[in-house]
């Protein structure tokens, strides 16, 4: 018994816990020896290290007035964790000797303090553009208090918001939204809300007056997107390479045919309808009594491209597809297909030139060759095929129609 108080005696008289070196111990010594006044003078001079400094406020007078002074000096010249907890202690012990030391005592708390609830920022997706230009954008943002507003929608920069549905879902369910529309549109893209929201409000302006489902769809969570962001002024592209990186110049037609050849620009093909007048001239050139040598009709051919060319893309229309390069180039960059990526921006870059009567812009060029040799594949296919049902065995079965 007597043994377990003369331990508990010691654990009371037990020195500061900070461990100083001989030099800081010689200083320590030399600090304490002098009057609080004298310390206070000496005070940025000789304390050299928070250790330090714990350690002087460990030995200061529990009941000297002035020891106030010396602890509000190290609180200016020291922030660190072990400096400020040192402080408040020794504070403590100076109130309990009477000393009151308002700056040194934590404030009172004058009531309930609510704890501002913490919501994590909005998730925003993109998607690759069509030959339409089309593409999905997927929006999750977090409600207060629990839940998920989730976003579906599918925008064109010709036709406007065609799909919008903007729904309240639990965590679990928001996910598997995601997962189901991530499968129907694909590949997704991570992007920031401020892309998300621009495509969106890009395409809500195409209409001169839209009131389809889909755009009042849009108008409802319109204000709400909009207080959370701000729309972007230039292609997010620029601001993963920088103004100065991108590359300038004429694509090449290998180079134009590499990209529309990408998985991802399968649907940049003219629709058949605009191809129409061009083809019929084709034909016409291709049975002409005047062209005789197959390079007086090649000749023909190319000047009949090319004026179809000036026709299917006024400015407006390369000013589209100069913007769907663009972000076509984000998607590839995301992707990390920084080839397909540069080829974008290459042929972007190309349409942003002023239009020549001389020689016409070799990506648009590739964009009608494509879509002439996508539909003549087509109409080889369908002739093939009717040519082997002509002469597969009749059966005798007569199908219904």
């Amino acid at each position: 018994m007597k043994a377990r108080k003369k331990k508990k005696a010691d654990r009371k008289k037990a020195p500061s816990s900070v461990v100083l070196s001989p030099e800081e111990e010689a200083t320590l010594g030399g600090l304490l020896e002098k009057s609080p006044d004298v310390i206070l003078s000496d005070l940025k001079q000789n304390l050299s290290s928070p250790k330090l400094a714990c350690a002087l406020i460990d030995n200061l007078p529990a009941n000297d007035p002035r020891a106030s002074n010396i602890l509000l000096a190290i609180k200016e010249l020291f922030d660190q964790k072990e400096v400020r907890k040192a402080i408040r202690k020794a504070a403590f012990k100076l109130k309990q000797s009477g000393i009151s030391v308002p700056d040194l005592e934590p404030e009172k708390s004058e009531g309930i303090i609510l704890k501002k609830v913490q919501v994590s920022q909005p998730l925003a997706y993109v998607g690759p553009i069509d030959g339409t230009g089309a593409r999905g954008v997927f929006i999750m943002a977090p409600q207060i208090p629990k839940g998920m507003t989730v976003v579906t929608a599918v925008a064109s920069d010709e036709n406007g918001i065609m799909e919008f549905a903007a729904n309240k879902f639990s965590r679990k369910q928001a996910q598997e939204v995601k997962k189901f529309f991530f499968e129907r549109v694909e590949p997704m893209v991570e992007t920031t809300l401020a892309h998300a929201a621009t495509v969106l409000e890009n395409a809500y302006r195409k209409k001169e007056s839209p009131s389809d489902q889909s755009s009042r769809a849009y108008l409802e969570l319109r204000a709400w997107l909009l207080e959370r962001t701000e729309l972007l002024d230039a292609p997010p592209v620029y601001e993963l390479i920088g103004e100065g990186n991108a590359p300038s110049g004429e694509i090449t037609v290998s180079q134009a045919r590499k990209l529309l050849e990408n998985d991802l620009m399968a649907t940049w093909i003219l629709d058949p309808e605009e191809l129409k007048p061009l083809v019929e001239e084709i034909i016409k050139a291709e049975q002409s009594p005047i062209l005789v040598s197959e390079s007086q009709k090649l000749d023909r051919i190319e000047e009949l491209k090319k004026e179809a060319i000036a026709n299917l893309y006024p400015p407006k229309r390369r000013k589209v597809m100069k913007n769907r390069l663009e972000e076509m180039a984000y998607m590839f960059f995301k992707l990390e297909d920084e080839t397909n990526a540069r080829l974008s921006l290459a042929a972007a870059s190309s349409l942003a030139e002023k239009q020549s009567v001389f020689r016409e812009n070799v990506f648009l060029m590739e964009m009608v060759n494509h879509s002439l040799e996508y539909y003549l594949e087509g109409a080889q296919d369908k002739k093939d095929e009717d040519e082997n049902l002509l002469s597969t065995p009749s059966t005798g079965i007569i199908l219904p129609p």
